[in-house]
């Protein structure tokens, strides 16, 4: 898993080298990465065709049931945050009526180290 500081180090490395679309391209390469080398077999998350800012995922629940789960990712990710929005109807406290995610960590309150550790904030 990646740590935070060497992260930081790594964005702001590249934030006068390399265009935007480059950096936010190169963290969501590594977003996925994480994700296709991740030992939780329990989550899957991979870009819709060949738009890498929007992804289709799942988590498996406990009992067997499947929950279907989409990202959308701002042109400024991760200093920005992604909009997850849950395609499979539930009925949980920090979901609005829409499926939509709606923690202060994903809005409001985030910040580049909530980005390092999107999916666990998911989950």
């Amino acid at each position: 898993m990646r740590t935070v500081l060497s992260d930081i180090t790594n964005l702001q490395a590249t934030t006068t080298t390399a265009p935007r679309s480059i950096r936010v391209h190169k963290w969501l390469q590594m977003d996925l990465i994480e994700i296709m080398t991740s030992d939780d077999a329990g989550i899957t998350a991979f870009p819709e065709e060949d738009n890498l800012f929007k992804w289709k995922g799942t988590i498996s629940g406990s009992d067997g049931s499947v929950f279907n789960f989409s990202l959308l990712f701002p042109n400024n990710y991760p200093l920005n945050p992604p909009k997850v929005k849950f395609e499979t109807c539930l009925i949980h406290p920090t979901m609005d009526v829409f499926g939509y995610i709606c923690l202060d960590i994903l809005a409001d309150n985030w910040s580049l180290p909530v980005a390092t550790y999107i999916f666990e904030v998911i989950i």
